[in-house]
């Protein structure tokens, strides 16, 4: 990778960094507050709509922007063709939720959904309205507007939702906060780069051969990952399906929102070397051991306060998401193992994606719902039922998705867990062990306070997964990866403070 490509990578991750920091605090606040103020059957509600909905989207997802991103040089032709068919899609969507608005509230008994599809409808048919020319900015791997365009959004749906349930304890709050942000986003994205769409078919081949796999791929996993609020419904009170929702929102900030601004590099960056696959092996390597090494401790290390954070932020009646929150969040850690599918989009193996995507679908759905009865048949009820199913089918799409990479890339399934394995054992032991300091520190009564527990297992747990991590690549002999990397960066780091002190001492 040239300097130059290297240095707007880290500007990009900066500006990413920057917008996910400032989102995902937005929307960590937006969820506690609005759990406080609303109950778990208005989220319930709500996440029955919007899984639905978000499945009719995905298999009609055209993926336009990844394909001008792929797209060597894309005309201005090209983009007006974007814009036309994301424009076109989005009407004849929001039709069509709106007409399913009313045979879902038959098939669940609540005359509420009517009102909230024709909502969605709308917001649909303005986020259609989008500026496909942001596009240019990411091909240069410039990012600033990113920041910009999620900032403002989340902002203004953050302000909209946080008003309106304040005002009305309703959960047309959560509703409303949505719609507006895809508004303050399409305002925001031409602000930013001004643009005068036409409409054109011209493009229209260039786009849909690269996007038609992808579109269905995305598809598939919508509702490989949508479609269990809607399974729950089927058998459980609204309030349950708000547990669920919220507790997988919850479970997804610390890792796959948190590493979201480097993740969000992975196809720009992979796709500027498509052309040399030796380069391409070694720069998804070196990804994939940075994330593993950040994302270990995170998903660990939450799952083991997240009963206190609930009871301190969101209170008693939010309990029940509390091993849903556990559960997920060490599911995201483990997930963010590989990246098998920028790697396959920058190789323009969408199809190898859909492929995957068809089969984890077909061994995941029965898997879950089997999960479901079981639970309603035993002691341990149908909402972590399914989180049990959703568990060990997420283990087999891991699997798949390692095998995935292996297939496009020729990386050896155990040359991809060289990079995995020592960031687990170095977070398992860490929770063992603060499992095991923590319940001989219980007989104080200091700690019947949540916010003493979250700061001694986040004290405890700084110290000993790095003490654990270097003891483990200490002990398989030093191997190069991102452990390496991470001292030489702190020796770097360490190296520039002393000389600027030096440069400052008279």
């Amino acid at each position: 990778m040239t300097g130059s490509a290297r240095g707007s990578l880290s500007k990009g991750a900066a500006w990413i960094g920057s917008s996910r920091l400032l989102v995902n605090g937005l929307g960590l606040i937006s969820t506690l507050v609005l759990a406080r103020l609303l109950v778990p059957e208005d989220f319930g509600l709500v996440a029955l709509a919007e899984s639905i909905f978000a499945m009719v989207a995905a298999i009609t997802e055209l993926s336009l922007a990844h394909a001008l991103i792929q797209h060597r040089k894309p005309q201005a032709h090209h983009y007006h063709t974007a814009w036309t068919l994301n424009l076109i899609r989005a009407v004849l969507l929001a039709a069509v939720m709106a007409a399913l608005g009313f045979v879902f509230a038959r098939i669940y008994g609540d005359a509420r959904l009517i009102d909230l599809f024709f909502v969605l409808a709308g917001a649909t048919v303005i986020g259609g309205l989008e500026n496909p020319m942001l596009v240019t900015f990411t091909r240069k791997l410039i990012f600033w507007q990113e920041f910009a365009l999620n900032v403002a959004s989340k902002f203004v749906g953050f302000a909209v939702a946080i008003t309106l349930a304040y005002l009305f304890r309703s959960f047309w709050a959560l509703v409303l906060g949505s719609l507006a942000a895809q508004l303050a986003r399409v305002i925001v994205s031409y602000a930013i780069r001004p643009y005068r769409p036409r409409f054109s078919f011209r493009g229209y081949r260039d786009l849909l051969s690269f996007s038609f796999w992808l579109t269905l791929s995305n598809g598939i996993q919508t509702a490989n990952w949508r479609l269990d609020p809607v399974l729950l419904g089927l058998f459980v009170p609204t309030s349950a399906v708000g547990q669920y929702s919220v507790g997988n929102r919850i479970a997804y900030l610390p890792v796959k929102e948190g590493l979201g601004p480097i993740r969000t590099l992975f196809f720009p960056a992979f796709s500027r070397m498509q052309d040399d696959l030796h380069r391409l092996r070694t720069a998804y390597l070196n990804a994939q051991g940075l994330v593993c090494l950040l994302a270990m401790p995170v998903g660990f290390g939450f799952a083991l306060v997240a009963r206190s954070l609930v009871e301190l932020a969101m209170g008693s009646a939010w309990l029940p998401a509390v091993p849903v929150i556990q559960v997920l969040v060490i599911l995201s850690a483990l997930q963010v193992s590989e990246s098998s599918q920028p790697l396959a989009m920058a190789l323009n193996r969408t199809k190898e994606v859909f492929k995957r995507d068809m089969r984890v679908f077909m061994i995941r759905i029965p898997i879950v719902f089997a999960g479901l009865l079981a639970g309603m048949a035993t002691d341990i009820g149908a909402l972590m039922g399914m989180v049990a199913g959703r568990a060990l089918s997420s283990l087999i799409n891991i699997g798949l998705n390692v095998r995935l990479v292996a297939i496009i890339t020729g990386i050896s399934v155990a040359t991809q867990l060289s990079v995995v394995w020592r960031p687990l054992v170095a977070a398992g032991a860490m929770s063992a062990a603060i499992l095991a300091i923590m319940s001989r520190a219980a007989v104080s009564p200091m700690l019947d306070e949540p916010f003493l527990k979250v700061g001694l297992a986040v004290g405890l747990g700084a110290i000993l997964y790095p003490a654990f991590l270097t003891l483990i690549w200490l002990g398989a002999g030093r191997p190069d990866g991102a452990e390496r990397a991470s001292l030489a960066f702190l020796n770097r780091t360490r190296r520039s403070l002393l000389e600027r002190a030096k440069a400052r001492t008279p």
